[in-house]
């Protein structure tokens, strides 16, 4: 045994040692292709939350960093995505070394084409359990120990935010809205629950103990971000609108966390393809030292022929889907607007 312990143990003279970074995310848009061969057919975005992962990823990427990312594996929403078929799915999954991109896969949500789609909860849990039980593990074995998780959104939170910092990883946890889930305990069954309670954030609902899964999220994380500075001030301040009701336990954990210097606000950006200068997908590309106006006429014309709209350079085009949904506060701004 001390034979083999003094091997572990043994480093490489002159090799610089790296600490890896897990992103652990329902959704995620376009990875880098330096992730591994399934970084292209892996997109699942549904909002914002997808690009700020890709322009993540594609950010430590290419600075280094030993970048992990885990989500849900939903194949029916890859294969759409990415427009191949079943067979050329399977032969991918079966074939090709995801790499750097860990997949969750469950009969639950196979056939989802969101992770919130069906029942959410559900979802959470398969997802949770498995991250707990197998991901984190693996990836800190790949880095002799060294890990830093990142979480984003309830649904990466929970559980396992508990056991991350139960075996002394560091968390990031970002908020990027303020929806939650009150899961019940019970559902955990095949997580050891009894070593994770000190870590728990418990509520209850109609009379059942569950978990608090953002609440126990930040609880638990070394620092929180937040997207915006306003965001965070409303919570704190209980600013936000009426109609966008946010849990007591949340808000004082989100001030606990402030009140100890370890809040932050990062703004989102979008990943780097998605800048005109170089993406693929435009027209005519532009930068600040050309005739932006006129690049934008030119890409303009091009997607009203493709959509088949009519062809007027000078027509104003509005396009904002994610925000027409009611449960975000998008459609507030937009009313305002008109």
């Amino acid at each position: 045994m001390e034979t083999a312990m003094a091997s572990v143990k043994k480093r490489v003279p002159g090799k610089k040692e790296k600490t890896a970074v897990l992103l652990i995310t329902p959704e995620t848009g376009r990875l880098p292709e330096k992730m591994g061969g399934l970084a292209s057919c892996i997109s699942g975005k549904s909002g914002g939350l997808g690009e700020v992962i890709a322009a993540l990823c594609g950010g430590l990427t290419e600075r280094g960093v030993e970048c992990h990312m885990a989500t849900l594996n939903l194949p029916r929403r890859f294969q759409r995505e990415s427009h191949i078929d079943d067979e050329h799915w399977q032969r991918l999954r079966h074939s090709v070394d995801p790499e750097k991109v860990h997949l969750v896969t469950s009969s639950v949500f196979s056939d989802l084409e969101s992770p919130y789609a069906g029942d959410p909860i559900r979802n959470a849990v398969e997802f949770q359990k498995e991250i707990v039980n197998q991901t984190i593990v693996r990836v800190r074995a790949m880095n002799g120990g060294r890990l830093i998780v990142h979480s984003h959104d309830w649904m990466a939170g929970g559980v396992i935010a508990a056991y991350a910092r139960m075996r002394g990883c560091p968390v990031l946890h970002t908020v990027h809205n303020i929806h939650n889930s009150h899961i019940p305990l019970e559902n955990f069954h095949g997580v050891d629950m009894e070593r994770l309670r000190p870590y728990l954030y418990l509520s209850e609902d109609r009379g059942n103990p569950c978990l608090d899964s953002q609440a126990t999220a930040i609880k638990n994380a070394s620092a929180v971000s937040f997207v915006g500075h306003r965001f965070l001030r409303e919570i704190i301040d209980g600013d936000l609108r009426n109609d966008l009701p946010i849990s007591p336990y949340i808000r004082e954990e989100i001030r606990l966390k402030d009140q100890m210097g370890q809040t932050a606000t990062i703004l989102n950006a979008p990943a780097p393809e998605m800048y005109p200068d170089r993406c693929s997908l435009l027209a005519r590309n532009y930068g600040p030292d050309d005739d932006i106006l006129a690049a934008k006429r030119d890409n303009l014309v091009e997607f009203q022929k493709r959509t088949g709209l009519n062809v007027d350079p000078e027509a104003i085009l509005l396009y904002w889907p994610s925000r027409l949904d009611p449960s975000q506060k998008g459609i507030h701004l937009l009313e305002e607007i008109a």
